[in-house]
């Protein structure tokens, strides 16, 4: 009987530490916490909330249009899903990001793994890219980098080309890389 009540406690101990865990985590990141299934996170209704205006110019008419009126709303331009086709030993193919505005920044979210031959499969959410500020056609933000089984945060350098391409580069300890980034129309 004694065993068994010191059994309890213990357990009862370690069900109480991992919940003040799990809390202190979610109060900490609360961006990372999702209600019902992974894939509601990422609903349609949020893109037809915007209000679309129709015009008879051509889209590279417009896209100089909105880059000389408004240098400083670029950000916003940049939601929507992402495309970045990669071919290295590890890695052929591309990921489909979808980036959204979290506050005063924009969060770039994994969203879709395809082959060379361009069959996708959704895949587990997570966090890519956080872009912090924007100067004109320039940015700086955090890419999330996996090497060996390791995420780091890495500082990285935004620049966008036009409304459907922008580059980013980074240099980690002598690992430099450029992807470019061309938007899923």
């Amino acid at each position: 009987m004694k065993t068994a009540d010191t059994i309890f406690k213990i357990l009862g101990y370690v069900i109480i530490l991992g919940g003040l865990a799990l809390l202190t985590y979610y109060a900490v990141y609360p961006s990372e916490m999702y209600t019902g299934s992974e894939y509601e996170y990422f609903s349609d209704t949020e893109e037809s909330e915007y209000k679309t205006e129709t015009t008879n110019k051509t889209p590279q008419e417009e896209t100089k249009q909105v880059a000389v009126e408004n240098p400083k709303k670029e950000a916003q331009t940049l939601a929507g899903q992402w495309k970045v086709t990669y071919n290295a030993q590890n890695l052929k193919g591309a990921v489909v990001y979808k980036i959204k505005k979290e506050g005063k920044k924009l969060t770039a979210y994994t969203y879709e793994m395809q082959d060379e031959n361009g069959y996708g499969q959704k895949t587990s959410i997570e966090k890519a890219l956080t872009i912090n500020a924007f100067k004109g056609k320039n940015a700086n933000g955090i890419y999330k980098l996996e090497y060996e089984g390791k995420t780091y945060d890495v500082p990285c350098k935004i620049i966008l080309i036009d409304a459907n391409t922008f580059k980013l580069s980074y240099d980690y300890y002598g690992y430099s890389d450029t992807e470019t980034w061309k938007r899923v129309l």
